[in-house]
């Protein structure tokens, strides 16, 4: 079975044609729109497991369960199975000895297989990330209402004892606090329905999944972007772009012309992939940056009342209507600023994806994709 991992060990033909490194062209005009400042090119290391980058010992443990369990994974494995034999026995096609056309088109078709599975790869682990940060932002969120609860209990008995009975505004209390209380409610069921959603996707049982759950939170600070190199390195990089490209050469082995029906719909599929990859990744790049630029008001205003606050928490009890309403604003806005910290991450894992991070390009170098043109 090949192994679901970086470590995969892929046979390597000799191929003609610019290598990846080669392939690796500098920045230029067709550079992504939205593209952080020009630094250090996005190199094959921090990309190939990306997920590393945040330092978190639960991601990491997720992840390496996922591709190993996964029924996803399991899946792209037989498909795999099926073909590669094909290729091995095959060898790499060479102009001195080409093999028969039906050959030919095996042996792209187990490429196409190949870079399926790599495909496979790369939405599983987003996937599995994803559902990791939604559940620091949702763990997060109910540490800060539980905290909002603890506020609001604590103005309430002090109401109650309060000398010449309770103001005619600290009777809002009780239902506030019932708001409160249903909102920890709804958000507890949404973190068990992510960690179910998370147990399926490894494939394991969710007395497992749930016994991994620690008590972390999202990072303080918002994510950081790396720099998506260009549109160029997408062909290379996403393992989708390359299996339409198999997908093509498949056909035109089979195909007595280059411009039958067959060959020129796989032609327009190729393009459609490659076209959708590039608007993907400056989708998730505009994405990213929208989040990072909304995070700071909101920041600021949560801190703002969480000052303001602690300036009057100790006031006498006939504020206890105003400081009510500011208690409910300075949990709207804490709120607020997890959920768009949270956004933050979840918008770099969706460019990490765009990008075709999660799997080893070197594992598939010697594909005959490199140096060959979709024509």
């Amino acid at each position: 079975m090949i192994a679901a991992s970086n470590s995969t060990q892929i046979p390597v033909f000799p191929i003609d044609g610019p290598s990846i490194e080669a392939a690796r062209r500098p920045r230029s005009a067709t550079s992504f729109v939205h593209a952080p400042a020009p630094g250090a090119e996005l190199h094959d290391d921090p990309i190939d497991q990306w997920w590393r980058r945040f330092r978190d010992a639960a991601l990491d443990t997720l992840v390496d369960c996922a591709l190993q369990y996964s029924h996803e994974i399991s899946a792209a494995q037989l498909k795999l199975q099926a073909h590669w034999p094909q290729c091995v026995a095959l060898e790499a096609p060479s102009d001195a000895d080409a093999p028969d056309a039906r050959s030919l088109a095996q042996f792209h078709q187990a490429w196409q297989a190949l870079s399926e599975f790599y495909a496979t790869q790369v939405r599983l682990i987003a996937d599995v990330a994803r559902r990791h940060f939604t559940l620091l932002m949702l763990r997060e969120r109910i540490a800060a209402v539980e905290f909002s609860l603890h506020r609001l209990r604590v103005a309430l008995e002090r109401t109650r004892h309060a000398s010449g009975g309770p103001q005619d505004s600290s009777r809002q209390l009780p239902s506030v606090l019932a708001e409160i209380h249903a909102l920890r409610i709804r958000l507890r069921q949404e973190y068990d329905s992510t960690v179910i959603a998370l147990a399926r996707t490894l494939g394991e049982p969710l007395s497992i999944t749930f016994a991994r759950m620690g008590t972390g939170f999202l990072p303080a600070a918002a994510a950081q972007p790396p720099n998506p190199g260009s549109p160029e390195n997408l062909p290379h990089r996403r393992p989708d772009i390359r299996a339409a490209f198999h997908a093509v050469q498949a056909r035109r082995s089979l195909e007595s012309s280059p411009d039958a029906i067959g060959v020129r719909e796989a032609r327009l599929a190729h393009e459609r992939a490659t076209a959708d990859a590039v608007s993907q990744v400056e989708s998730a790049l505009l994405k990213l940056s929208s989040r990072c630029e909304e995070l700071t008001p909101v920041r600021a205003a949560a801190l703002n009342l969480e000052n303001l606050l602690t300036r009057v928490q100790d006031l006498d009890l006939p504020t206890i209507g105003w400081w009510l309403q500011l208690e409910r604003s300075r949990y709207s806005r804490q709120d607020d600023e997890i959920i768009a910290r949270g956004d933050t991450y979840l918008s770099l894992v969706d460019l990490f994806e765009a990008l075709g991070g999660g799997w080893s390009v070197e594992a598939m170098a010697g594909s005959p994709y490199e140096g060959e043109q979709v024509l």
